[in-house]
């Protein structure tokens, strides 16, 4: 394994040995980077303000009848019906509770809507403003009140009925309209609506309200907040930075050590790692009633001994490797003139199987 790491680098020293510095350069451009830009943190707008309003509708009716029920003059409130012989006025009061810290316009409206559909169509309406209030507050709060006769209104709507029962039925409905709009806070002011709308419902003796009674709403205002200057991810930039070095140190490394390699002798050292199987440790013995073939590489002469069935030996003390078959003598040497000089073979045949 490392006769062939030698090998490549003996072969592509110096496309490593620049790959590896350019990688390092590169490693060590991204730690400055990192260092030098180190991210933000985004910070969430902050609320500087904030307004809250909520309006309501209550009800409530005095006992004008003596009833098993109530006392006479008791005040009622809230109840899930009425009766029109015993409470035969009811008590509408709009309330406002808002933020007290600012001052407030305030315009509320009462309205008795009265209307008939027909297939989804207007048929017939009626608007009656039961209260209207205009008032600037600063302590948030605000009423406004209002009486409804509801003998009067449900005879009204009997007539009503009785003209158009053949087609449609007639409906009551309290619309309570509440607009504001606040003093300016840091150059802004609040502003907006609410709208509660309740059924006005009727049986032959008796009314009640249905629906939701309370409307509110919430505005604020947000401010958006500086980014935060992180510190540079050291640990990023130290391990980038080592990174980098050691790319570079290896870099150079690799261009010293290719220089000084010879990829001849480290092929030849991986060839006998490669067939080592084939391979056996021994000694050139000079013949000269044989013949001496030289072969240009030890993976030609490994071959020709795996053609022939034959061993490869190698000769450590004059660096030579032979194959034996009948009277020829293959051989391959890095150096082959000291060997043909020593065993007076020059005038060998040199066999190329590349």
């Amino acid at each position: 394994m490392l006769s062939r790491l030698k090998l490549q680098i003996a072969t592509n020293g110096t496309t490593l040995a620049v790959g590896s510095l350019v990688v390092g350069l590169l490693v060590l451009g991204g730690a400055s980077y990192v260092y030098l830009t180190p991210g933000v943190e985004e910070q969430q707008p902050q609320e500087v303000d904030s307004f809250q309003i909520e309006t309501s509708l209550s009800d409530s009716a005095v006992v004008q009848a003596e009833t098993p029920l109530y006392e006479t003059g008791e005040i009622i409130r809230s109840k899930p019906a009425y009766f029109l012989n015993v409470t035969p006025n009811l008590q509408l009061s709009a309330a406002v509770d808002a933020t007290d810290d600012r001052n407030i316009t305030i315009n509320q409206r009462l309205v008795l809507r009265e209307q008939a559909l027909r297939n989804d169509a207007e048929l017939w309406s009626r608007e009656r403003l039961l209260a209207t209030n205009e008032m600037i507050v600063s302590d948030g709060a605000a009423r406004t009140n209002a009486s409804l006769d509801m003998v009067d209104l449900s005879v009204r709507l009997n007539e009503i009925a009785s003209v158009i029962e053949s087609v449609s039925t007639p409906t009551t409905q309290l619309r309570l309209e509440t607009a504001y709009e606040t003093e300016s806070v840091g150059g802004e002011s609040y502003e907006g609506e609410l709208v509660v709308v309740v059924d006005l419902n009727f049986a032959t003796n008796a009314y009640w309200l249905d629906g939701e009674r309370t409307a509110s709403d919430t505005e604020r205002q947000m401010a958006q907040q500086e980014p935060i200057q992180q510190s540079p991810n050291m640990a990023l930039v130290v391990a980038l930075s080592v990174v980098g070095g050691g790319l570079l140190v290896t870099g150079g490394v690799i261009a010293r050590k290719s220089s000084e390699l010879d990829p001849h002798e480290l092929r030849v050292a991986v060839f006998n790692q490669e067939y080592s199987e084939w391979i056996s440790q021994g000694e050139l013995v000079v013949d000269p009633d044989r013949q001496y073939v030289y072969v240009n590489s030890l993976e030609d002469l490994v071959n020709i001994g795996i053609d022939a069935d034959k061993r490869v030996i190698h000769d450590t003390e004059l660096q030579a490797y032979i194959v034996v078959d009948s009277g020829l003598i293959y051989y391959f040497a890095r150096d082959p003139t000291n060997i043909e000089l020593w065993a007076n073979v020059g005038g060998s045949t040199d066999v190329d199987r590349s």
